[in-house]
């Protein structure tokens, strides 16, 4: 908790803040390449969160913003965006190692 408000990259255990962090990279990711704006990143890693229940691994994340993407006329690879969601998992562990 910072200042008594929880922030949305916070949590107990470290495996919850690395998905959360992954998950807000990601969200950042999709806003660059499909112009959202900056402001709508916040609410983004929500709904990749919320994604991310869906099934084991990053499968489900990947078929969202496949989807998201698709709905704002980007075709993209799936390889592409799978190595973006990848690419945002390492980053997050590598984030977690140096800080802890």
């Amino acid at each position: 908790m910072v200042n008594n408000v929880q922030h949305p990259l916070q949590y107990d255990r470290a495996d919850g803040y690395i998905l959360a962090y992954r998950n807000h990279l990601i969200a950042s990711w999709f806003a660059s390449v499909a112009g959202m704006p900056e402001a709508q990143v916040d609410v983004y890693t929500q709904d990749i969160a919320a994604a991310d229940r869906s099934a084991p691994g990053h499968s489900d994340v990947v078929a969202k913003l496949r989807r998201d993407l698709i709905l704002r006329a980007i075709d993209m690879p799936v390889e592409e965006i799978d190595a973006a969601v990848t690419a945002a998992t390492v980053r997050a562990w590598q984030h977690h190692s140096m800080t802890d």
